[in-house]
């Protein structure tokens, strides 16, 4: 027993001990009112899997209303890791919070961490600044987690945040100071 804890130990220290893959999004996406935004997903740790890679993914992909998902690509789009190496992709919009994708490798498996997907998120001219939700590739009401193939992976999340338009931060820059005068 003690040995084992010792290889382990070697094993961390040295960074050779095997992480499981994960999907990787960024930490927060900021959108405009009325602004519809492209989102990659991405993975790290695919070299981890047993025979060096994966042979397939099943991707979830959910947000809270108002946010609104379409556009899911998984394998023709340049740089994408399963672009030109898949039997074709099923992709379902489950509702307009929730898209899902099914991918499965021709021939081989991936093995290069990078881009995987990307996806469109999309709110109306009228939601708030300030509004926010998460978008995740776990899919809490239905307990459902993406993966590689059957192959368990770390989740990702981000932040969705709706923020005033630049042209808006800048014309109430420019009337703080008449705001002031007429105060005086």
């Amino acid at each position: 027993m003690k040995t084992l804890a010792c290889v382990m130990a070697v094993l961390a220290t040295t960074g050779l001990a095997m992480a499981a893959p994960a999907f990787t999004l960024p930490s927060q996406i900021d959108i405009e009112p009325g602004q519809s935004l492209d989102v990659f997903v991405g993975v790290t740790g695919l070299a981890t899997i047993a025979g060096g890679g994966a042979q397939g993914m099943n991707l979830y992909l959910g947000t809270g209303a108002p946010f609104i998902l379409s556009g899911l690509n998984v394998d023709t789009l340049a740089g994408l890791r399963f672009t030109g190496n898949t039997t074709g992709a099923s992709i379902d919009q489950l509702s307009p919070e929730i898209m899902a994708a099914s991918v499965t490798t021709n021939s081989g498996v991936i093995s290069v961490d990078g881009d995987l997907a990307r996806i469109t998120i999309s709110c109306s001219a009228l939601t708030p600044v300030g509004t926010q939700s998460i978008l995740s590739t776990y899919l809490a009401e239905f307990d459902v987690s993406s993966d590689f193939a059957g192959v368990a992976a770390g989740q990702a999340t981000a932040i969705v945040k709706v923020v005033p338009e630049p042209a808006s931060v800048l014309l109430l820059l420019a009337g703080l100071p008449l705001l002031r005068r007429r105060h005086a």
